[in-house]
């Protein structure tokens, strides 16, 4: 079995872990889940029932790890083990009807060859009794390759309802990437050099080992997501509190370059330099402003946007998150957070 998708699930995790510790930021409440957070929840759920379902109640049957033969045994073994076996279970208390032992003998004498009974273990029992057109093992694979292909798109169905929320979004990426990993590891497994050296060690055969394998794989990957919350919805006051701290990043930088100018136009040699260059800025503005492609370039630009109502709306935009915070205060912090909004008004 392949873990690299235990890698792939809980390696961005680990990092996000490790800088949310040593890098705090701000302090972000949990919110309360919504309906949409519940919906998924249920939908994971039945979609891991489900998996758990086909696990333990479809068993697909087959003969050849009934009778503990592998696809290079010689044929006595088979024949041996085949009669021992049949009269096992016609002495028992519940023997088989008339059709089952027709069809039991009808396949036994079809795995006789050591190919029929690699097809028989790569492919499984229903692909091999089904598939009456197939003759060469690509014609197999292209029989069982809707069931394969339809197992994954239902998985890539639920994968998109089930990160639909914000918690659960970034999980997209790597649960598709997982998929994606694991659908080509599984092509490659099908046409593998090493394939007669699995069966020949696996009686159970490589198509049931591997849809085994791909539920688990799919269980693991819906338990992860459901367990594993990176992203949380920010309320209007984390959306305020990050435009404060915006607002005393830019103005800390506006201090600093004050500061620095204030330095350069104190010192003479400092002071002839700075003027030197911003004559020069001003005349390659000139230049530039002067040309009538940029000219015509610029006015065309700026006819798409509407300057004045992108303003109007990012100011009652940050109106309303003032609002919106202001309300979910606390009556001890209030006088706190009125201050912290006019402030933010006032710059």
């Amino acid at each position: 079995m392949d873990y690299s998708f235990i890698i792939v699930l809980f390696l961005p995790w680990v990092i996000n872990r490790i800088r949310s510790t040593s890098h705090k930021g701000i302090q972000r409440p949990k919110r309360p889940k919504t309906k949409a957070d519940r919906a998924v929840t249920l939908l994971i759920g039945l979609a891991i029932l489900w998996q758990v379902l086909c696990l333990t109640l479809y068993r697909p049957h087959n003969l050849l790890n009934n009778l503990n033969v592998t696809a290079d045994m010689p044929s006595y073994i088979l024949r041996n083990r085949f009669r021992d076996w049949f009269a096992n279970i016609q002495s028992s208390s519940d023997p088989m009807e008339l059709e089952t032992q027709e069809k039991l003998t009808a396949l036994y004498e079809s795995l006789k060859s050591n190919e029929r009974r690699k097809i028989y273990l790569t492919f499984g029992e229903t692909a091999f009794l089904s598939c009456k057109w197939c003759k060469e093992e690509s014609d197999y694979f292209i029989w069982i390759l809707p069931s394969i292909i339809a197992s994954y798109s239902f998985m890539l169905g639920v994968l998109g309802f089930a990160t639909a929320t914000r918690r659960k979004q970034y999980w997209r990426l790597y649960g598709v990437s997982y998929l994606a990993i694991s659908a080509f590891i599984e092509f490659i497994m099908f046409y593998s050099g090493s394939r007669d050296e699995l069966l020949a060690d696996i009686p159970a055969g490589e198509f049931d080992v591997m849809d085994r394998y791909r539920r688990y794989g799919f269980i693991s990957l819906l338990v992860v997501i459901s367990f594993i919350n990176i992203g949380e919805d920010w309320t209007p006051k984390e959306i305020l509190a990050g435009i404060h701290s915006s607002h005393e990043i830019i103005l800390n930088r506006i201090t600093g370059l004050r500061f620095a100018r204030a330095a350069i136009l104190g010192d003479t040699n400092l002071r002839r330099e700075f003027f030197e260059y911003y004559k020069e800025q001003e005349a390659h503005t000139e230049l530039i402003n002067s040309n009538e492609e940029y000219k015509a370039a610029r006015d065309k630009v700026m006819t798409k946007f509407n300057i004045e109502k992108m303003m109007k709306d990012a100011q009652v935009f940050a109106t309303e998150a003032i609002k919106a915070a202001a309300s979910q205060n606390t009556p001890s912090s209030s006088s706190s957070s009125s201050d912290d909004a006019n402030r933010l008004k006032q710059e």
